[in-house]
């Protein structure tokens, strides 16, 4: 297993991430932010802890257990990250006709993060809306 963490954009760091999953090796990926990732990070394993230590080292847990499953992806409660975000933005989606049909994760307990995402810019600015109402965040890669 090679655990990488991409946070500092080093060329060589990405380098053996390739040569790793050249050779079939599990690779997990480690990010600060979601905008460190320069590529699509849909098809790995992917940890993004904001700063959050304690985080990273209860995802590292999972993955040392052999947990399947993103952990971005998990959000509070044992809901998916998906389900609480339809569950707080699910009216303001249906109000705009709207399905994303992206991934949905969660860098932190407020910071949602839509992956792939293709959206009317009045939706964007409802969710925004709603979101600051909340307290909450999401970021539309």
């Amino acid at each position: 297993m090679v655990i990488a963490d991409i946070s500092g954009r080093n060329p060589h760091v990405l380098y053996e991430v390739g040569i790793a999953h050249a050779l079939g090796r599990k690779v997990v990926l480690l990010a600060n932010h979601g905008e460190d990732f320069p590529f699509d990070r849909s098809s790995h394993r992917t940890i993004i802890y904001a700063g959050n230590l304690d985080l990273l080292r209860q995802e590292l847990l999972l993955v040392f257990r052999g947990e399947e499953g993103s952990p971005g992806e998990k959000g509070g409660g044992g809901k998916t990250a998906r389900d609480k975000f339809e569950e707080l933005f699910g009216s303001i989606l249906k109000a705009h006709h709207h399905s994303h049909k992206g991934k949905v994760e969660m860098e932190n307990e407020t910071t949602f993060v839509l992956l792939n995402q293709d959206m009317e810019l009045a939706l964007v600015q409802d969710l925004a809306r709603k979101a600051r109402e909340l307290g909450m965040r999401i970021k539309l890669m």
